[in-house]
């Protein structure tokens, strides 16, 4: 299901809107976004507004709507997706210009000049601008185990590439003429968080749009309110995007072997036999076990080794740092979070009744739609004396 169109974009005058789904317990996060936004409008002419669709139970809708009151913005209860929060907004926003923000970000003094600077400066065939994410506050174990695996890499994405497929929705804007024409955000009822990004992507590629990137267009993420248990989470929501991508755009994708699952059905099999044989259940869980513990090992050698690939650069396109021990550790601290996405991927292909999707993988990469950003013109070559610093080229 797709967003109904609301207002037509010839209605639309130039401007921003800003859409932000809220659900609760992000009170005190959206009240850092408002202010920060309002500092980043301070900084340009142009007219703007800020929508807040917000899902929280009460009494705390209340307390958001009063926040919005006072930061003059408008509210919208919307539905509990974040799918369904961001169409909401699309419909009711005034602006040609839609800025889609989530709300435990903070807004830098350029996030809004940059996005309509891009939008306008791009051709007609660009339908929007995928903005930067910096992630900041401390990084927990689990935190920068998840910062070197390639689902983090999207939100660093704009220091690599000039032009991407699709772009994570923390920071994303779209012309509200290309949104309306392909239908906005689908609101699939098995997405938790996760897919409709790509989706409208690829469907806007598919219209013969684009999407650019955009370095100063930048938000600030803080890590403090994501500890282990919510990282897993995320994970696993992820994971079940993938069964509604792989039925949505099955030519975009590929068989995927799940080594958590494959391990799983062997070692419930070789349980299986014990049991038979009258073996007690201790002899069975330490099978378990033991196959757990050695896809673990095989599993964090299998990541070290494709992020050793990578050229030690980390998921949001910064320098990874640690070197090769410390490295190894922190891919076999991923692995949990990779079995959660695997998890929720052969969870979401079970919802769905296509149990035959747990074994394939929408391509989130790969496409001929990433275009590498070039570096800057190192000028010429130096004469004597110290050459200049060199320039980081990104990630390959």
């Amino acid at each position: 299901m797709r967003m109904k169109s609301g207002q037509r974009p010839a209605d639309r005058p130039e401007g921003l809107s800003v859409i932000v789904p809220v659900h609760g317990g992000r009170l005190a996060l959206l009240a850092r976004l408002l202010s920060s936004l309002e500092g980043s409008a301070a900084r340009m002419s142009e007219p703007w507004e800020c929508l807040v669709v917000d899902g929280s139970p009460e009494p705390e809708a209340s307390a958001v709507a009063r926040l919005c009151a006072e930061h003059g913005a408008v509210y919208l209860s919307g539905p509990s997706t974040p799918a369904g929060k961001r169409n909401l907004g699309a419909r009711t926003a005034r602006y040609a210009a839609l800025l889609f923000v989530d709300s435990d970000c903070i807004a830098s003094e350029d996030l809004l000049a940059a996005h309509l600077r891009a939008l306008r400066s791009a051709p007609p065939e660009v339908a929007g601008v995928v903005g930067l994410t910096v992630f900041t506050g401390r990084a927990s174990l689990a935190w920068q185990a998840a910062e070197r695996s390639r689902l983090w890499a999207a939100f660093g994405w704009p220091r690599r590439f000039a032009r991407v497929l699709w772009g994570a929705t923390v920071n994303h804007s779209v012309r509200a003429s290309a949104f309306e024409e392909v239908g906005g955000f689908e609101e699939d009822r098995w997405i938790v968080s996760g897919g409709e990004d790509a989706a409208l992507g690829v469907r806007l590629a598919d219209a013969g749009r684009r999407l650019v990137t955009c370095p100063e267009a930048m938000v600030f993420h803080g890590r403090e309110h994501v500890g282990p248990l919510q990282m897993l989470t995320k994970y696993f929501m992820y994971g079940q995007a993938e069964s509604f991508l792989c039925s949505r755009f099955p030519a975009r994708t590929r068989r995927s072997v799940s080594p958590l699952l494959v391990a799983a059905a062997g070692a419930l099999a070789g349980s299986g036999g014990l049991a038979a044989a009258g073996r007690p259940g201790r002899e069975r869980l330490g099978l378990l076990a033991a196959a757990l513990g050695g896809l673990a090992l095989v599993d964090a050698w299998r990541v070290h080794g494709r992020n050793q690939r990578r050229m030690g650069v980390g998921g949001s396109g910064a320098p990874a740092g640690p070197g090769r021990t410390r490295g190894l550790l922190l891919d076999l601290a991923s692995v949990p979070l990779g079995w959660a996405y695997d998890a929720g991927a052969a969870a979401g292909a079970l919802r769905r009744g296509r149990p035959e999707l747990a074994w394939r993988r929408f391509q989130y990469m790969g496409s001929t739609e990433f275009v590498p950003r070039q570096p800057p013109d190192r000028g010429p070559e130096p004469g004597p004396g110290p050459a200049p610093a060199p320039v980081e080229a990104g990630r390959s």
